[in-house]
């Protein structure tokens, strides 16, 4: 299950390659596969957080 998985591991993949090619180059997006550990180290910082809602 999606679940039991590490969202820090999970393959990223462009489901849309003109859209990502076109939001890279309006700067809009970053390198592959980033987006995930930006969520996930916003919300470690916060005061409800733990490690069992994390996934």
């Amino acid at each position: 299950m999606i679940q039991d998985r590490d969202p820090l591991t999970v393959p990223s993949t462009k489901r849309n390659p003109v859209l990502a090619d076109a939001f890279n180059r309006l700067g809009y997006m970053e390198r592959k596969g980033s987006g995930f550990g930006k969520i996930i180290s916003g919300y470690e910082f916060q005061i409800n957080y733990s490690e069992e809602k994390r996934s």
